[in-house]
């Protein structure tokens, strides 16, 4: 056999190959430039009653109470540094347990306030329903969503979501369990009472005074209540 009558390959042109290497370049350069640009998608928030304390916004809170449809939800808006949040909080735990046995649920929302000395104040307590931390509080946060302007402060949401009972001071002694009852009642077809901001002690008694109430208009004036965090005013 000849050289004549060998087949030669024929060659790609040097520019073809020089073009589709840098084509190639260019997607990879493209490729690692949009995943260093992606964000991370976020972590969903943990569970209420996974731990004392989850972090919390007022949507969060509102998709919480979504999933407590069906039941009554007792919310307490309290903070380490109001003496009659901590003096109501074991009225709250012994109604929470003489109440396990129905459709009734209890949640705390600390608000506004240093999260190491609410975690103190539950230790102290003894409180085992779960409990979630409003950061922003009175100034944005899940309290200001819930017109919550002192503390203490108990909403009753009925089995249907909606806030049903406000009790705008420390809770007394039977008020909360009749306040359940009722809507409970109504839950099964009876006639509880409309909604109302005033609290549920009927027959003309007079509320105590709301000695917390002093001490959230301290915090809107930048006044440090003692043992409480410094809090970040609103500006105009």
């Amino acid at each position: 056999m000849t050289c004549r009558d060998r087949t030669v390959p024929a060659r790609r042109p040097p520019g073809r190959a020089v073009a589709a290497r840098g084509a190639l370049l260019a997607l990879c350069l493209l490729a690692a430039a949009c995943t260093a640009g992606a964000r991370p998608a976020p972590a969903p928030p943990e569970a209420l009653g996974s731990r004392q304390l989850v972090d919390r916004t007022a949507d969060q809170f509102q998709r919480d109470l979504d999933r407590l449809k069906g039941r009554v939800v007792v919310v307490n808006f309290w903070a380490s540094w109001c003496a009659p949040c901590g003096a109501e909080m074991p009225a709250l735990e012994r109604a929470s347990r003489d109440l396990a046995g129905k459709p009734v649920s209890f949640v705390g929302v600390d608000a506004s306030d240093e999260r190491s000395r609410a975690a103190a104040v539950l230790a102290r307590a003894g409180v085992t329903y779960p409990t979630v931390y409003d950061r922003k509080g009175i100034y944005g946060g899940l309290a200001s969503r819930w017109s919550v302007t002192s503390l203490p402060q108990t909403w009753l949401v009925d089995t249907d979501g909606r806030r049903a009972i406000r009790i705008a001071r420390q809770v007394q002694p039977g008020e909360l369990r009749a306040a359940v009852d009722r809507l409970l009642a109504g839950s099964r077809g009876g006639a509880p009472e409309p909604a109302s901001a005033a609290s549920p002690t009927g027959g003309g008694e007079r509320a105590p005074a709301d000695p917390c109430a002093t001490a959230i208009s301290r915090h809107r004036q930048g006044v440090r209540p003692p043992g409480a965090s410094v809090l970040h005013t609103r500006t105009a």
